[in-house]
């Protein structure tokens, strides 16, 4: 090799050195992190926020659990828990900043605080604010509007008179029960002549749930809310019996006038 060619070899390697590297692979550029580098810190996590709880309705629910009660307050974050007690609620769901609606778990009778937890850890106490209760202790007189069917928009209509289920509609079918049912212990179950069966439990004084079998209407579980007392139809009740006991009384005070055994202005209604 010629003293010429050996400096022109020594150029093309020191080039090659501090532009492409050994092998031909790129050397270290201003994109390439050098060791040693720190990354930028992560954005900061949200400051943690303290809820609020106003109200809790219904407040008491079956030792029997599955029953539903909603929350109302403020600063209700996604994640947040719900804690009964010292039990936690068997499932919670975040409708909103102002609203959390959760489900019990079998418990012992008594009454507990709720409390509600954020993700960041602060809570929210409502003490002695929910009560556990026998199911035989909630009234089942009025009216129930249930939701039937595989999407729960069938209404299924009952009515509860001291303490029997005396009438049901389903949808647009009116239920010819074949006789009433007696509601023992929370629990209830009736039929008709037209192959329905429903079976239901209530879970709160104002909730209840069960399983609907009518291939006229709807078939599977259900759950109902009560509408209203039967205030209205025992108020009817009883002025009728009444109006009927005042006429009979009437009646016997003026067979006894005409023995002149009362004086006529004693007779009711005179």
């Amino acid at each position: 090799m010629t003293k010429y060619s050996a400096r022109l070899t020594l150029v093309v390697s020191l080039l090659c050195l501090s532009t492409l590297g050994c092998g031909g692979h790129p050397g270290p550029t201003s994109a390439t992190p050098t060791p040693g580098a720190v990354n930028p810190d992560p954005l900061p996590p949200s400051p943690a926020v303290r809820p609020s709880i106003a109200t809790i309705a219904p407040d008491s629910g079956s030792i029997d659990g599955g029953a539903w009660s909603t929350i109302t307050g403020t600063d209700f974050q996604p994640g947040a828990t719900v804690q009964l007690g010292q039990q936690k609620a068997k499932q919670i769901v975040v409708k909103s900043t102002t609203v959390v609606v959760f489900w019990t778990e079998a418990r012992a009778a008594g009454v507990v605080d709720v409390t509600v937890t954020n993700p960041g850890g602060l809570t929210a106490t409502l003490p002695g604010s929910y009560t556990y209760a026998a199911p035989a202790s909630f009234d089942p007189d009025g009216e129930w509007i249930a939701h039937a069917g595989p999407d729960f928009d069938i209404e299924l209509h009952l009515t509860f008179t001291f303490g029997r289920l005396v009438d049901a509609t389903c949808g647009a079918h009116r239920v010819v029960l074949s006789s009433s049912s007696t509601v023992e212990n929370g629990e209830f179950a009736s039929g008709s002549d037209d192959g329905m069966a429903l079976a239901g439990r209530l879970v709160s004084p104002v909730n209840a749930v069960g399983t609907l079998t009518f291939d006229g209407c709807a078939s599977g579980q259900w759950w109902a809310e009560k509408r209203s007392a039967l205030t209205t139809i025992t108020a009817t009740m009883i002025t009728t019996r009444s109006t009927r006991l005042s006429r009979e009384l009437k009646s016997r005070c003026i067979e006894r006038v005409a023995g002149d055994k009362c004086p006529p202005e004693q007779c009711p209604g005179s």
